[in-house]
């Protein structure tokens, strides 16, 4: 009965994290953050961290370097150790970089707002 429960449990949970997805997208195009005509790539897991939207063509969406480490660190899902957090999002982040010019960008910010 765990297994079931624990399965119900990851299917609503990842139904929230599409709903918060499908809001954030909502929220930049109503905001003019991007055109209508224009498509973004979102950082799956990483929602609390978005710090804002790139002035470039084609736009990108930001994210706080720092609080996606924490992220990664309070995962349920993991015992990943600070380093290892810092060179998962740094290949994470290179290997975006090489697949187009619509991947996030993450940003070392002076001063970051952990969850």
């Amino acid at each position: 009965m765990l297994i079931k429960s624990n399965f119900v449990r990851d299917k609503i949970e990842n139904f929230k994290r599409l709903d918060r997805k499908l809001n954030l997208l909502e929220e930049l195009y109503e905001r003019n953050y991007i055109d209508s005509n224009e498509s973004v790539v979102l950082a799956d897991g990483f929602e609390n961290a978005i710090i804002g939207v790139t002035d470039e063509s084609p736009k990108r969406v930001a994210y706080d370097y720092w609080v996606c480490i924490d992220i990664i660190l309070h995962s349920k899902k993991n015992d990943t150790d600070f380093d290892e957090a810092v060179e998962w999002l740094d290949a994470f982040s290179l290997l975006n970089n090489k697949k187009g010019k619509r991947y996030p960008v993450f940003v070392k910010t002076l001063s970051p707002k952990l969850n």
